[in-house]
């Protein structure tokens, strides 16, 4: 009977060990326990961000903008695609516009705002778009594009 107690003894205590260090590894890299919630906290949440979209032409223009949860479109890509986008709003008008866009996701994705220009008129004047920073054309009938992004 002892000979089987030692057995089992010899047997159980390798196998707590094993067990505590994976549960101890596990919680050190995976804590279980959070405090509050961002922009103080670490427990994982959502936010919201309102990016500024600026349009500044005095003739009549059309903007398509797109929100993407990143990976999104790099900050100032070369190109307009609107693919995967999980906003969308199309806004005609004519002279100077401000309007705001709000985008949510979890605190551990940035979001990223592009919008496209296009003037609808023959103008050589400048067309100018804005969120954060800016890009412009004057050529007529003109399009450009700008991509800002945020990580939390």
């Amino acid at each position: 009977m002892k000979k089987r107690s030692a057995g089992i003894l010899l047997v159980t205590i390798p196998v707590l060990a094993i067990a505590g260090y994976l549960v101890f590894a596990f919680v050190a890299v995976y804590p279980p326990f959070c405090s509050g919630y961002p922009p103080g906290g670490d427990c994982p949440g959502k936010y919201s961000y309102d990016f500024t979209i600026i349009v500044n032409y005095t003739g009549a223009w059309t903007v398509m903008n797109y929100g993407y949860r990143n990976p999104g479109p790099s900050v100032g890509s070369s190109g307009f695609t609107p693919n995967g986008s999980y906003l969308q709003k199309n806004i005609n008008g004519t002279g100077n516009y401000t309007t705001s866009v709000t985008l949510s996701g979890a605190d551990t994705q940035g979001l990223t705002l592009c919008a496209s220009a296009t003037k609808l008129d023959s103008s050589n004047s400048t067309l100018t778009i804005s969120i954060g920073r800016s890009n412009s054309t004057s050529q007529p009938y003109g399009t450009t594009y700008i991509c800002t992004g945020i990580v939390p």
